[in-house]
């Protein structure tokens, strides 16, 4: 008995309830299994160990007052979501340097509702490189920044890139249309002569309006260690197997539209800039 109660006090720590509560409760409750009768039956037809298991679903069942948890309904079909009493959660990492800074934003993947039931990745996620040039002394401006797109292949490439070697992405918008190669991002990556580093070159050109931007920045080995890291972390969210593992990290931001998007409000793609 006493050792009964000992494991109904942990019990209560954990829910918040009282010792006093949970002791009365456990004498009541070993009267309950006992009866003052060696039976194991009882009354209403129930067996004591079957009342046993049921007493302690309900006390690890019994929702904790310090969770808060909710669903949201998307397409007529309730979603688990987590609680996020602070709003969304925005993510960035910046370098910053003399001639420029880039910063990287991850784009949630986007999911939808399927008529089989459960939902589905529809579009994977990617990490967005931001370009803006320096208007003096450790001052960037923002509003003329270039951004390009990178797919988890993309990502996948700069992994496995060796030391010495250099690589190069394309991205047309007209892709296969008659309108090809009239608007084209051209993001190159090769190493610093001195071998410290890589130098990430991007260039931004419309021939349409006349246009062209070439934004530059030095990333030291370190700093491509952390990128490294960072998108070896980010692969398996951007493909949506987080929710896979733990479907109550799918929420609302994860649903269509410009949804899901981290700050900075870059558009559905990098073209909307």
């Amino acid at each position: 008995m006493l050792k009964m109660i000992g494991i109904q006090k942990h019990a209560a720590m954990a829910w918040g309830m009282s010792t006093r509560e949970l002791v009365g409760g456990g004498l009541r409750q070993l009267g309950s299994f006992t009866g003052g009768s060696s039976s194991s039956g009882s009354s209403d037809g129930t067996s004591i160990p079957w009342r046993r298991r049921r007493h302690w679903q309900q006390i690890v069942m019994r929702p904790s007052p310090r969770c808060v948890t909710f669903s949201t309904s998307v397409a007529g079909m309730s979603q688990p979501s987590g609680a996020l009493p602070y709003g969304k959660v925005y993510v960035n990492y910046t370098f910053y340097k003399g001639k420029g800074a880039m910063s990287l934003r991850p784009k949630k993947p986007v999911f939808e509702v399927i008529e089989a039931g459960g939902v589905t990745v529809s579009r994977e996620g990617s990490l967005f490189l931001e370009f803006a040039p320096s208007v003096g002394p450790k001052t960037y401006d923002w509003s003329r920044k270039q951004i390009i797109s990178l797919s988890v292949l993309e990502l996948g490439r700069l992994l496995e890139l060796q030391a010495g070697e250099s690589v190069e992405f394309f991205h047309d918008p007209n892709m296969g249309k008659s309108e090809q190669g009239k608007v084209r991002k051209s993001l190159r990556i090769e190493p610093i002569p001195d071998k410290t580093g890589y130098f990430f070159n991007l260039t931004v050109a419309n021939k349409i309006v006349g246009f062209e931007d070439r934004q530059m920045v030095p990333i030291m080995k370190a700093e491509f260690a952390v990128m490294r890291s960072l998108m070896n972390y980010l692969i398996p969210h951007l493909l949506g197997w987080q929710v896979f593992v733990d479907p109550s990290q799918l929420d609302d931001s994860m649903f269509g539209g410009e949804q899901g998007m981290t700050a900075g409000a870059v558009g559905v793609s990098e073209w909307a800039k």
